[in-house]
């Protein structure tokens, strides 16, 4: 039980999503968020697991795929919850990122310098003022992963890993400056819908099977993250890590 709850805190902070945010990496404010969410390109809904109730929906502002993009946190009655930017113009799974959480009054932020990256932590006031209560100075780890720069290493490892060849990787802990060793192989779909799926485990014999995996469901031609179960982007009120389901919904 010791071990489960200190792997638990280790994967709250794992932030799986399908997209990531805009080329300034500076989070828009909050007066322009309603305006982002008219546009959305993709909206997801999570629910809690164990619940029925919608807990938040996720919209995308840019095309999932592309090198810089914007999503925004919801909750079920429409109050923004948080906003996040990535940049991926260098092509690889390491974004330079922002994270505003709006609940908590904290910021995250990202910066690769060369092999070196550069993290920092903010709490802000109700002006949106920020004092920096973290940094790091992290060198990359190969294979790294930033946020959701997995999904980029899952589309760039395709072929290897629907041929069921296992894929390790090191995800990076931003409020703690140091990697979970994970490991992403694709396993059997609980709903038969026809889609591809992977799950994310931690790379750890003696603690892997005390956290339940990380489940992912792709569409199988288009290579789309359609479904997700695990922690979610978000944690409870209390801190604690959400774990929830959530299903995408793409434009026709």
């Amino acid at each position: 039980m010791v071990y489960q709850k200190i792997v638990t805190r280790l994967l709250s902070g794992l932030v799986f999503s399908v997209a990531g945010v805009a080329v300034a990496v500076t989070v828009p404010p909050g007066s322009e968020l309603q305006s982002l969410k008219q546009n959305s390109t993709v909206i997801s809904s999570a629910t809690e697991t164990g619940q029925s109730k919608l807990t938040f929906t996720e919209h995308f502002h840019n095309d999932p795929d592309s090198d810089a993009i914007t999503v925004s946190y919801w909750s079920a009655d429409g109050v923004p919850l948080a906003v996040k930017q990535l940049d991926f113009t260098d092509g690889g799974d390491i974004p330079d990122f922002e994270l505003y959480d709006y609940r908590r009054k904290r910021v995250q932020r990202v910066m690769r310098d060369g092999n070196t990256l550069n993290i920092a932590v903010y709490r802000t006031d109700d002006k949106g003022a920020r004092t920096q209560i973290k940094s790091f100075s992290v060198a990359v780890k190969e294979p790294a992963i930033v946020d959701a720069g997995f999904h980029r290493h899952v589309l760039k490892h395709w072929d290897a890993l629907v041929a069921g060849k296992s894929q390790r990787v090191n995800f990076l802990r931003v409020e703690k400056g140091s990697y979970i060793p994970l490991v992403i192989k694709r396993r059997k779909c609980d709903v038969q819908d026809g889609a591809v799926c992977f799950r994310i485990a931690l790379d750890n014999f003696l603690l892997k099977n005390l956290v339940p995996d990380i489940k992912l469901a792709y569409h199988p031609e288009l290579k789309r993250l359609v479904r997700y179960a695990g922690l979610g982007p978000l944690n409870k009120t209390n801190g604690k890590g959400m774990p929830v389901t959530i299903s995408y919904e793409y434009p026709q």
